[in-house]
């Protein structure tokens, strides 16, 4: 994700496009980041507490909540790539960089779960 959001327009620059269907584009975007954030939380969290009772369970669902993390930069990636807006692709780059530190599986979290 630090490459795709500090790299991708040093390595590829592009000029940025205004007007068209570029902002429309751009906030479909962002709703769907939103989204899959808050799904990778419910996620996440619906995960740990079903683990609880069933620990094999912990590894898919902390996979899935990852990578519904990931979306946001892929799509700020896409972004830039299609329309040249890098504040964009940066602020999507940081949603996905915040949602990877909140959704990503930490150790403490599944030794609770395995000790049960």
């Amino acid at each position: 994700m630090m490459v795709l959001w500090l790299g991708l327009p040093m390595l590829i620059p592009r000029p940025a496009t205004t007007g068209g269907p570029t902002v429309l584009i751009a906030r479909i975007f962002y709703a769907v980041s939103l989204v899959d954030l808050a799904l990778g939380w419910w996620m996440k969290n619906r995960t740990m507490a079903a683990a609880r009772q069933n620990p094999p369970i912990l590894a898919g669902g902390s996979i899935v909540a990852v990578t519904l993390a990931t979306t946001p930069g892929i799509l700020g990636a896409v972004l830039y790539l299609g329309f040249g807006d890098v504040d964009g692709q940066r602020l999507m780059g940081l949603m996905s960089l915040i949602g990877l530190w909140l959704l990503r599986p930490r150790a403490d979290e599944w030794e609770e779960v395995l000790r049960r």
